[in-house]
């Protein structure tokens, strides 16, 4: 439990009402939540692709496990960063039902894919001394279309199951 200094700083620093906290929290677990789901499907797909050890490698821990590690930190960060989105004005209204939810989560894994994955991680693996080209591939934009939909999908899930009863 919050001792009331570390709700009076949080409802201070964010602009919340009291009544709003509980809201501020759960969206921050549907976004772990929500991230970790997509994380698991998306992750299906690179292990069936061979892809893992490549996103473990960013980490110069280039196994099955290490991808794994790797590739769930990840969607855990950007689940994370999902939920701050979903809190801005424009997108709040999308984030509690499913079918929208689904629509942002594809628009925010196309968003991830056109950054980190074709320019960001092509140019930290050559940094790292691995040659790997910067390009769009095809694999890697299915995995972050399914990435947002599972994110999307199963946040609204995430938010209700975190809303406080009473």
């Amino acid at each position: 439990m919050a001792s009331k200094g570390v709700t009076t700083r949080m409802t201070e620093t964010f602009g919340l009402r009291p009544e709003e906290e509980a809201q501020f929290a759960g969206r921050w677990a549907a976004g772990v939540g929500g991230g970790l789901a997509g994380g698991i499907a998306f992750g299906a797909l690179l292990q069936a692709t061979g892809g893992l050890p490549t996103i473990g490698a960013l980490y110069g821990a280039e196994t099955l496990v290490g991808g794994w590690v790797a590739h769930l930190f990840h969607s855990l960060l950007f689940g994370l960063a999902f939920a701050g989105l979903s809190t801005a004005a424009p997108f709040r209204q999308y984030a509690a039902r499913v079918l929208p939810a689904m629509g942002l989560g594809i628009a925010y894994g196309v968003s991830l894919w056109l950054v980190l994955a074709t320019v960001v991680m092509p140019l930290w693996l050559t940094a790292m001394g691995l040659q790997t080209p910067i390009g769009f591939d095809l694999v890697s934009l299915v995995g972050h279309v399914g990435f947002g939909a599972v994110l999307g999908a199963t946040f609204p899930a995430f938010l209700r199951a975190t809303r406080p009863t009473g």
